[in-house]
């Protein structure tokens, strides 16, 4: 599974809005399943698991990253991700204790466990570079970002 085929153009959100990590995880997952034609009441429970995992441990990695994500999610047949960017940075109690301007959302279905975890480590892989993390955090230009995916595509298929 490709960060790229994930991570479409329509799939940014550009300039969150949320000020903590409850209203970013609302808003982002609002996003993706509107993107992806998903129900009101599936993008609620799409929410739910989120959050359920959320509660278990931050998914806020450090360096201004964070991968909120639900696996064996019944309400998507296929994994779907989407990517939001706050300039102003969420408080999302991030393992190095700073705010989050980048946010990776993975939500994939029953029996698609190792693809999940494969897309994790992509974005997890990616998020080790702080360049790359204050690129993404002030850039629009998608066609920059779709490189960055493509390398770590690419980093990955050599493996």
């Amino acid at each position: 599974m490709n960060l790229r085929d994930l991570i479409t153009e329509d799939l940014i959100l550009a300039d969150m809005k949320a000020r903590d990590k409850r209203a970013a995880i609302n808003e982002i997952v609002a996003f993706m399943c509107t993107r992806n034609g998903i129900s009101e009441e599936n993008a609620r429970k799409v929410e739910a698991a989120v959050l359920r995992r959320e509660s278990r441990g931050t998914t806020g990695i450090g360096k201004g990253v964070a991968i909120p994500h639900a696996k064996n999610c019944g309400q998507v047949d296929e994994i779907v991700a989407a990517f939001g960017v706050a300039r102003d940075g969420i408080p999302f109690a991030a393992l190095d204790g700073e705010p989050v301007r980048l946010v990776f959302l993975v939500v994939s279905p029953k029996g698609l466990e190792n693809d999940h975890l494969r897309v994790m480590r992509k974005i997890a892989h990616m998020a080790r570079d702080d360049k790359t993390n204050r690129f993404l955090a002030t850039t629009r230009d998608f066609s920059t970002l779709r490189a960055i995916l493509d390398e770590v595509d690419e980093y990955f298929e050599k493996k």
